[in-house]
């Protein structure tokens, strides 16, 4: 495996063309240490290695996943990431950045997480499954958790952010609900994601999935929320699951370079079904229309989108399609490559034998 840690002192990052407005000392200029990654490994390789020479590399929870993906939307790079907006090359290797290893706190809570959680810092998943059989999202199971993390605070701090939470739960405790939380501590970020976030998918699992971005305004009318939530929560012998991706936008740092939808979404609820004839049509207009009516000013998350959806160029890459669809020209102007939901794939159509086909018009 190709895995090494440049120090800041050795080599510091050189903007290229198209991030010439990255100044050095500026507040997205980074100074720490990087890691050199070859290409086809995945985070499960990645994460151990950086944990040995006591460093963090930021990526997914699932390890099965390849870890060179992700980037900033600058052209080539951002477009370029396997599964994204086009396949345009094969990405042989990545220089990353490392962080140092952090103490972290987890929690488990048994119960829907109030908008106190997101301002507190605390990041993770919440969820609800109702499959009556087994899946590859896991087995039979009826259940209502949160599972989430804290970087760099102590149990009591995060104690603490969820002491009003949890008042505000008692009054909903009955026979048969526990709303009870329970708390983890562990040495170092490593620790948490293999010892309690780890979580392996099975390849061709045979689910459909929808997502959404969530900004706090979006909140705000608790009617419309109410209407999502019974619109997406799933029927009986729908084998529904839905989990909500707490993205800690209330505490998010707004001086890094991160894309704006990353800076004001609060969560990313992604909802999920068996892959059926039926399980198609209700994820795609139902489940996932229900969604962007919702928060209609955002988007999908494109590693869980719905690759049925009809506005998937839209709902996936936004404002940022005419660069995509520049960099496709320009470094695959033959259509060399091509995955189902690419930019660019919108031209072409694949008959039921595999053969792709022009579209009429195009």
């Amino acid at each position: 495996m190709t895995f090494s840690v440049v120090p800041a002192e050795e080599e510091a990052h050189v903007p290229t063309e198209p991030c010439a407005d990255v100044q050095l000392g500026g507040a997205s200029y980074w100074g720490g240490s990087a890691a050199r990654i070859g290409g086809g490994f995945t985070s499960g390789d990645v994460y151990p290695a950086a944990h040995k020479i006591g460093v963090v590399v930021g990526g997914g929870t699932c390890f099965t996943v390849g870890i060179i993906g992700g980037f900033q939307p600058r052209f080539v790079p951002g477009s370029s990431f396997g599964g994204g907006p086009s396949t345009y090359g094969i990405v042989t290797s990545a220089t990353v950045r490392t962080y140092p290893e952090t103490p972290m706190v987890a929690l488990i809570l048994q119960i829907t997480p109030q908008e106190a959680l997101l301002a507190g810092g605390v990041q993770g998943y919440a969820g609800w499954a109702a499959w009556d059989e087994k899946s590859s999202l896991g087995p039979p199971s009826r259940m209502l958790q949160q599972a989430a993390g804290v970087f760099n605070q102590t149990l009591e701090q995060v104690q603490r952010t969820m002491e009003p939470i949890l008042k505000k739960l008692t009054v909903f405790k009955s026979p048969g609900i526990d709303d009870s939380v329970d708390y983890l501590t562990f040495p170092d970020c490593y620790a948490y994601l293999a010892g309690l976030i780890h979580y392996d998918a099975e390849v061709g699992g045979g689910i459909l999935m929808s997502s959404r971005l969530f900004e706090e305004k979006n909140s705000a009318n608790v009617t419309a929320v109410r209407q999502m939530v019974e619109a997406i929560a799933g029927l009986p012998g729908q084998n529904t699951s839905a989990v909500i991706y707490m993205t800690g936008g209330g505490a998010a740092t707004k001086e890094l370079p991160r894309p704006k939808s990353y800076r004001s979404q609060v969560s990313t609820p992604c909802s999920a079904e068996r892959y059926t004839a039926a399980a198609q049509k209700d994820i795609t207009y139902h489940k996932g229309k229900a969604q962007a009516a919702f928060a209609p000013d955002t988007g999908s998350y494109l590693n869980e989108g719905n690759w049925l959806d009809p506005d998937y160029l839209t709902n996936q890459f936004g404002a940022i399609l005419p660069t995509l669809e520049a960099a496709k020209k320009k470094y695959d102007p033959t259509d060399i490559f091509y995955c189902t939901t690419c930019v660019g794939s919108q031209h072409w159509e694949e008959e039921e034998d595999g053969y792709l086909c022009t579209v009429k018009g195009s």
